[in-house]
């Protein structure tokens, strides 16, 4: 079922990016002011970014440090992470969230995205 409310072409290059190259361990999607549109509210870089690719400069064009977490892609284990994600989660308001989620079953380490509303 459709909400109507179309999504920005930038959450769709932020999941491609989440997907084909693991660029961001989060997104955090919301919507506008006026609620006509879904828009990207806060991300996490998840590696460095190597400044030569133009795809890459194409999906990072915009971001900072006011919404986007860890722009020099150091490394942080998954607790500083989730802990920087719940930050950006504001108590009143409806979020969408793509999260890379790494876990470990019988020694093998796996990644799964997931799909998470907040309210």
């Amino acid at each position: 079922m459709s909400s109507g409310i179309p999504v920005n072409e930038d959450c769709l290059k932020k999941f491609d990016a989440m997907k084909r190259l693991r660029l961001y361990k989060y997104v955090i999607f919301q919507m506008n002011a006026d609620f006509t549109d879904v828009i990207v509210g806060h991300r996490y870089r998840a590696k460095k970014v190597s400044g030569d690719s133009s795809e890459i400069a194409r999906i990072t064009e915009g971001e900072n440090a006011e919404n986007t977490s860890n722009l020099e892609g150091a490394s942080a284990t998954e607790e500083e992470v989730f802990d920087d994600f719940l930050k950006h989660l504001p108590e009143n308001e409806c979020r969408y969230v793509i999260y890379d989620i790494e876990y470990t079953k019988k020694d093998v380490t796996s990644n799964k995205i997931v799909f998470v509303t907040t309210t």
